[in-house]
């Protein structure tokens, strides 16, 4: 198997996280003057994105890197400084409307905090957006039947090793490494478990293919999908 060029590594994930983010505007659902939760903002942009496109009056986001949290803060969104798998969120009970998580879970050692924490903050007749990256998708399990390493996990935070990509430098470092990893049934038992209610199940990306064939085929076989996306809402 040839080793892909750094360029295309980041070509197919910066296409794949857009593809994830469109699918995710998708699924929410609009009430006017929400209040709106971005778990892991990033620079806000697509807080303000998704806030926008659900009628949002006001957005918070929690991070943990100050320049991320500085930018964030200049697009208008009030933003707290959390580490999740050692913290609650800094806001009461019952308070928000709409809640993003989108490719949080598995960058943390506790992600059963993190859903605690949705359920405690999101409203009763709220609904959360939740996505993460599918272990067992149709790459990473051909990866694992030619002993290959799979793409959602590293062994290394320096250079990828044991797949296609072996040679290339890892982004998988300090806050951006994956240290959790779920099945499509993984996924959806937990938050189950955790008593949210699925009201939709959808997937994204379908390596190696590219474009609207890929999200056609995510869509059809979301447990072969690249990303596994939920919108969940409370078991009341």
């Amino acid at each position: 198997m040839a080793v892909l060029k750094k360029e295309k590594l980041c070509d197919m994930s910066v296409e794949g996280y857009e593809h994830v983010k469109q699918r995710l505007l998708s699924l929410a659902i609009r009430k006017d003057g929400c209040s709106l939760l971005d778990i892991g903002c990033h620079h806000g942009t697509f807080t303000v994105e998704l806030g926008r496109s659900v009628g949002a009056k006001k957005l918070y986001g929690i991070d943990i890197a100050d320049k991320w949290i500085r930018e964030a803060r200049r697009r208008g969104v009030v933003v707290k400084k959390v580490d999740l798998d050692k913290n609650r969120f800094p806001f009461r009970k019952k308070i928000f409307d709409v809640i993003l998580c989108n490719q949080v879970i598995e960058h943390l050692t506790n992600p059963d905090k993190l859903l605690e924490e949705i359920h405690r903050t999101l409203k009763d007749d709220g609904y959360a957006l939740i996505s993460t990256p599918n272990l067992a998708s149709l790459h990473n399990r051909l990866f694992l039947f030619f002993g290959s390493q799979p793409t959602i996990l590293a062994p290394s935070t320096k250079i990828i090793f044991g797949n296609p990509l072996r040679g290339v430098e890892s982004g998988m470092y300090g806050p951006a490494r994956h240290v959790t990893a779920f099945t499509y049934k993984s996924f959806k038992e937990m938050l189950n478990h955790y008593n949210f209610k699925i009201d939709r199940y959808s997937g994204s990306g379908f390596y190696p293919l590219k474009g609207i064939c890929a999200e056609i085929l995510a869509k059809l076989f979301p447990n072969l999908a690249v990303y596994s996306i939920a919108r969940v809402s409370k078991k009341i």
